[in-house]
C-alpha cells in the first residue's frame, strides 16, 4: 500500500510513491541532518539523499495532495534527464497527509558522490581559465536546452548546480513554464553574478547569447 503511518514520527500519515524503499527511507531519516535549509532538511548516506521539505506558503498545505514540492522536484529532475541535462536519478517521493512536525513532502534521490556546488569551484583561485570557461559553456548549453523547450528552473543559481567531476548536475529541480521575456531575464540575471564571474564571463549568460522566442 502507498499509505504509511509512523514513517518519520508517531501518528504521521504519508503517501509514498516508493513503498518498496520504506526501510531505506526510515533508516536514512534517523541519521543526523547533514544540511539544514530554510525549508528543508537533507540527510544522506553512500547511496541516497533524503530531502524532507517544509511548506513555504499557506497554499502548500492543500496543493501538496496533488502537486507537492517533492513531487515537482522529482518530476523536474526526470524531465531534465530526459532532455540530456544531468540531474540526480529519482527513486521516489511522498507527501504528508498528516505530519506533527509540519513536513510537506519528501524526495529520495541519487547521491552524487564527491560533488560540490559549482559556486565553490568558481571561487577557487587555482581553477584554470580554460576549465572555468568549459564549465560555464556546459551550463549555458543546459540553459539553452531548457529555453528551447519553453521551461526554466525556478531556483537556478550556481549553488544549485553540483559538479560531478566535469559534469554540471542540476538539483532542486522545480521547473516552470518559460512564457515571458521577464522570466528569461530573471533566470539569466542569476548567472551574471559578479561575486563569481568576471565581467567578460558574465557575457556567457547575456540574453544575446541565447536563442529564444521573445522579441
Amino acid at each position: 500500500m502507498p499509505i504509511h503511518r509512523n514513517l518519520f514520527e508517531k501518528r504521521d500519515l504519508w503517501y509514498l510513491s516508493c513503498p518498496s524503499l520504506l526501510s531505506e527511507i526510515k533508516t536514512l531519516y534517523h541519521t543526523p541532518v547533514a544540511i539544514r535549509q530554510k525549508y528543508a532538511e537533507i540527510r544522506f548516506d553512500n547511496l541516497y539523499v533524503l530531502k524532507t521539505i517544509y511548506p513555504q506558503k499557506a497554499v502548500d498545505a492543500v496543493r501538496r495532495l496533488w502537486n507537492s514540492q517533492g513531487y515537482r522536484e522529482a518530476k523536474g529532475s526526470r524531465l531534465l534527464r530526459s532532455m540530456g541535462i544531468a540531474a540526480p536519478e529519482i527513486y521516489g517521493w511522498g507527501f504528508a497527509i498528516y505530519s506533527p512536525s509540519g513536513f510537506d513532502s519528501f524526495i529520495l534521490m541519487q547521491k552524487i558522490t564527491d560533488s560540490r556546488p559549482l559556486r565553490d569551484y568558481l571561487n577557487a583561485a587555482d581553477l584554470s581559465t580554460s576549465f572555468r570557461h568549459s564549465l560555464l559553456s556546459r551550463v549555458r548549453e543546459d540553459l539553452q536546452k531548457m529555453i528551447t523547450a519553453g521551461i526554466y528552473h525556478k531556483d537556478a543559481h550556481f549553488k544549485n548546480i553540483l559538479l560531478d567531476r566535469t559534469t554540471p548536475v542540476w538539483i532542486d529541480n522545480d521547473i516552470g513554464k518559460l512564457n515571458s521575456y521577464k522570466k528569461l531575464q530573471r533566470l539569466l540575471h542569476r548567472f551574471q553574478n559578479p561575486d563569481y564571474l568576471e565581467l567578460s564571463e558574465q557575457e556567457f549568460f547575456s540574453e544575446d547569447s541565447f536563442t529564444h522566442p521573445f522579441p
